[in-house]
C-alpha cells in the first residue's frame, strides 16, 4: 500500500504539529482511508493531476485519526500553567474524518460513487 505523504510534507507544507513517530503510525491508516473513500481510483496519472490535494487530505486524515487516539477534540488550551480540556462536538469520528478529507478532495471527482463509464 502506498503512503500518500511523508513527514517532511506534513511538517513543512501542511504545517502539522504531530510528532514524527506518531505520524508514522497514522499515515498508513490515513492512506488506507483515502483509498477506501476514493474506491482505489488513485493511479499514477491521478497522483500527477491531484497529488497536492491527495497529500493534504492524507495529512488532514492523519490529524483527525491522531486526535481520536489522543483523547478527542481539544476544546480549550491554556499556555501559562499548561492546561488542556477535551470535549466532543456531537459528530461521530467517521463524520469528522470524512469532513476533514472532503475539504481537499471534493472538487477532484475522486469521491464520486456513481458508475465510471
Amino acid at each position: 500500500m502506498e503512503k500518500y505523504c511523508d513527514y517532511e510534507y506534513y511538517a513543512n507544507d501542511y504545517s502539522g504539529t504531530m510528532p514524527e513517530e506518531d505520524f508514522n503510525g497514522e499515515v498508513l491508516k490515513a492512506s488506507a482511508y483515502i483509498d477506501q473513500i476514493t474506491m482505489k481510483r488513485i493511479t499514477p496519472d491521478v497522483l500527477k493531476k491531484y497529488g497536492e490535494e491527495i497529500k493534504l487530505a492524507t495529512c488532514a486524515a492523519c490529524d483527525c485519526l491522531y486526535s481520536f487516539e489522543s483523547g478527542g477534540e481539544v476544546m480549550s488550551e491554556t499556555v501559562g500553567s499548561w492546561s488542556r480540556s477535551y470535549g466532543s462536538s456531537g459528530r461521530t469520528h467517521q463524520q469528522k474524518l470524512q469532513d476533514s478529507v472532503e475539504t481537499y478532495l471534493i472538487m477532484t471527482g475522486l469521491l464520486y460513487r456513481g458508475a465510471m463509464l
